[in-house]
């Protein structure tokens, strides 16, 4: 409220008791000095139901700054780990590849242009208080904390990501450079697999709307040998061709299966999504091995579910379907990633052993109402019942926004998994061999 405001509002005030005092006297027969006593009364009243209101009023605001700048941080955060995925993903790729990601880079760029300057703008007026550098016991209890919370599946208690974390990128902040090509970066990746420097990151798949933590799916990243992260789109790219994906795949459940251990030991049962590749299925000398190790530890069968992606599905041949089943007869449930188009036979796909598929939110919605093949001839309402009827489970994933999820809703889909519940975590290695 404005100095000019503030002092019309002390002259009304003044008026008004004013004219009470002389409304005692003239009309109710007071005394003068008790009149304008009333009147001094009425003043200071008004006076301090206006400074209360104003109070009020400044705190609804600075609620209003914080819930504003919250939001933009989180859009920020969001924005730029995005842009960073594509920014990764365009190198090593053709000019004409290129093209196809300028697009949305650009319209990334521009958006997190956008959330600096409302987050510069929202603070202003207010000083941050001094970033303190945390100690090792600081971080130390970072770490315990975010493991108690993750593995009890309470999503709302989830710290911040550990600080001492380095960033998800080829190279850390002090020494990033070009990408490196595909013949400098296989032998970074074999030397990972050879000094078990696989990380293990989990993410909740929640339940909605009530965001309870039903499943985590498990990720995957490498280390290089300066502690450099390794993102999967990089290192799968020279690990099929290599022949590495059935060690990947052999070192990530593993890691699953030590994580299970430990929930057991916490008397939770929340299963993990593991994915398993096409190399891993086709693999004649892998798999058969694979295939005994779960027969002798058929008591993770409710504890795990298997993931392949659409595509490699499609192109899966007898001994790929024949692998899948076999998993599927022991117990274990399968679910279908990265679905790109809608028109499969879901029965069939249940009579494989898929009891989940997955769908992109945003591909989700920009078909519903873009009206593309991906639906084929099924209408978008009734993809979760028809779904249903063949006893499949759907579940949206890469939600990012709170409107992302109101617009989910309307599809009655009863799973969701993406940045906005959290992001992907790393489980500490000596938690996982304990």
């Amino acid at each position: 409220m404005s100095r000019f405001t503030d002092i019309l509002l002390i002259g009304l005030y003044a008026l008004i008791a004013a004219a009470s005092s002389a409304a005692l006297i003239r009309l109710g027969g007071f005394d003068g000095p008790f009149a304008w006593l009333a009147g001094i009364q009425i003043f200071l009243v008004m006076g301090l139901v206006q400074a209360m209101t104003g109070r009020r009023s400044d705190a609804r605001r600075m609620d209003e700054l914080v819930a504003f700048t919250s939001s933009i941080s989180r859009d920020l955060e969001i924005a730029e780990a995005r842009l960073q995925e594509l920014d990764l993903a365009v190198e090593g790729h053709t000019p004409s590849e290129r093209a196809f990601f300028a697009d949305e880079l650009a319209r990334l760029e521009e958006e997190v242009t956008r959330l600096r300057q409302s987050a510069s703008q929202a603070a202003v007026g207010f000083v941050p208080a001094p970033a303190l550098r945390p100690s090792p016991e600081e971080l130390a209890a970072e770490e315990r904390a975010f493991e108690d919370a993750f593995l009890s599946g309470n999503v709302a208690a989830l710290p911040e990501e550990p600080r001492a974390r380095p960033a998800l990128q080829l190279v850390t902040e002090e020494t990033r450079g070009p990408l490196l090509s595909d013949n400098e970066l296989l032998p970074l990746v074999r030397d990972a697999l050879e000094h078990d420097r696989l990380d293990l990151y989990l993410q909740p798949i929640v339940t909605l709307p009530q965001r309870q933590t039903s499943f985590y799916e498990a990720l995957t990243r490498l280390r290089g040998p300066q502690g450099e992260v390794i993102l999967p789109a990089d290192y799968i790219r020279v690990a099929e061709p290599a022949g590495l994906m059935p060690i990947l795949d052999n070192m990530a459940l593993l890691r699953c299966v030590q994580v299970t251990r430990q929930m057991e030991k916490r008397k939770k049962d929340t299963p993990i999504f593991c994915n398993i590749s096409a190399h891993t299925l086709c693999d004649t000398e892998f798999f058969p091995q694979f295939l005994d190790y779960m027969k002798e530890h058929e008591e993770l069968a409710p504890r795990l579910v298997f993931e392949i992606g659409q595509d490699a599905y499609d192109a899966a041949g007898a001994v790929e379907h024949e692998s899948l089943r076999d998993l599927a007869a022991l117990g274990f449930r399968l679910s279908l990633d990265q679905v790109r188009r809608l028109d499969m036979d879901p029965h069939q796909l249940h009579a494989t052993g898929f009891r989940f598929v997955k769908l992109d939110a945003a591909q989700l919605l920009g078909a519903a109402e873009g009206g593309t093949p991906f639906f084929g001839n099924i209408h978008p309402q009734d993809v979760k019942e028809l779904m249903r009827r063949a006893g499949l489970t759907l579940i949206a994933e890469r939600i990012e926004s709170e409107r992302t999820v109101v617009d989910i809703l309307d599809y009655d889909l009863d799973y969701g998994q993406g940045f906005l519940f959290a992001r992907p975590r790393p489980v500490r290695k000596d938690l996982i061999a304990a």
